[in-house]
């Protein structure tokens, strides 16, 4: 019985060890993903759509008189913002894949065939049930099915990098997916006239 005591106050011991470790692992995931100002910039933007704030007294096109003169800046800020982060995005993302040189893809053909596969049409088959399922507007559900065409961010990449999971993966497809884009947005939007799916 002794030995089984003993069999069991390792094993027991082992456990703990690994619980904590796991535990510690995933306070400092939490607390990086915390850190990040993305995260806290689309909360804010949630916070803001969702509740009256916004629309009582930052929307300028406001008729009901809410409408606060000194907080205009905020509405100016933010459309200047929606207008360059994209084509901000887009030229650092190539300078980036510039950099990367032979590294850019260091996956299999196969491997990147299936993502891919999985990025360019499944997602948005997905998206097109989602957007039914909630009754999406023509106009709102055809931006969401082209967004969901999109490349996956080099923010993934770079949460990868932090953690030394995925690299390779990150970097084939965010280089693929950007070089797919283009054709893969008209393609969608052909086959969707083709259907009479969210007519615009």
């Amino acid at each position: 019985s002794d030995h089984v005591e003993v069999k069991t106050a390792r094993r027991l011991s082992i456990w703990k060890g690994l619980t904590s470790q796991k535990l510690s692992l995933w306070k400092k995931i939490c607390l990086k993903v915390l850190q990040n100002p993305v995260l806290w910039a689309i909360a804010l933007g949630f916070f803001i759509s969702l509740t009256t704030v916004g629309k009582r007294y930052l929307d300028p096109g406001d008729t009901k008189g809410t409408f606060v003169d000194g907080l205009a800046w905020i509405e100016n800020t933010l459309e200047w913002f929606a207008n360059t982060v994209s084509p901000i995005s887009l030229f650092t993302m190539g300078l980036w894949m510039q950099q990367q040189g032979r590294e850019l893809v260091a996956i299999s053909p196969r491997e990147l065939g299936l993502f891919m596969l999985s990025k360019l049409v499944l997602v948005p088959l997905i998206m097109v049930g989602l957007a039914k399922a909630f009754n999406f507007n023509n106009e709102v559900g055809r931006a969401a099915v082209l967004i969901a065409t999109l490349p996956i961010s080099q923010a993934s990449f770079s949460l990868g990098s932090q953690y030394n999971t995925g690299e390779a993966i990150f970097s084939a497809n965010v280089a693929m997916g950007t070089f797919l884009m283009t054709p893969t947005v008209i393609l969608w939007n052909i086959a969707m006239d083709a259907v009479n799916m969210y007519p615009v």
